[in-house]
């Protein structure tokens, strides 16, 4: 069981995601919406206008493995992936990459307990990718535990419906 993974169609090896009557993958039952931002330094030029770069002239960091890659790959980005999230933010301070993509979530928090980063890297507020992530469950386990399984992720619809997570989330963070 995956606690949180967004919906990739080559992850449906691993498990089974929740999904609607007619078969597609149902985002009311999603534990939470991750955001991708793009991180540069603070006098780039790069930017992001929510549907495509600005003044991109060199590769795009991002950490291998999570869903970002392609999707920056579509958009025929040159990608540099990074096997951890903060390489790319040692990346960015030497001018290896112009920029990176990553999850708010994990990079915002970084900066923030690392000034000395924090001082030299800027977050461009418009999200590249605000993505779903689901509770996946493993297909042994969901063939023996259906019914659980559904009662977890109709839990999570319920949470969601009454803010209960996001008010978890803020109290944590």
């Amino acid at each position: 069981m995956l606690l949180v993974a967004s919906y990739k169609k080559d992850r449906e090896v691993l498990g089974i995601y929740p999904t609607t009557n007619s078969g597609d993958i149902d985002v009311t039952k999603a534990t939470m919406l991750q955001s991708y931002f793009l991180y540069v330094l603070k006098d780039s030029k790069l930017n992001w206008d929510g549907k495509s770069f600005i003044n991109l002239e060199g590769k795009i960091g991002a950490t291998k493995g999570y869903s970002i890659v392609n999707f920056l790959k579509d958009k025929e980005v040159s990608v540099s992936e990074n096997s951890s999230n903060i390489g790319d933010v040692r990346k960015l301070i030497a001018k290896r990459i112009q920029g990176f993509v990553n999850q708010e979530s994990k990079i915002d928090r970084y900066l923030k307990s690392n000034p000395q980063y924090s001082k030299k890297i800027k977050k461009i507020t418009l999200p590249i990718l605000v993505k779903p992530y689901y509770i996946l469950f493993s297909k042994e386990f969901y063939n023996k535990n259906s019914e659980l399984a559904n009662m977890i992720w109709n839990e999570m619809k319920y949470h969601d419906t009454n803010n209960k997570f996001e008010k978890l989330h803020k109290r944590y963070n």
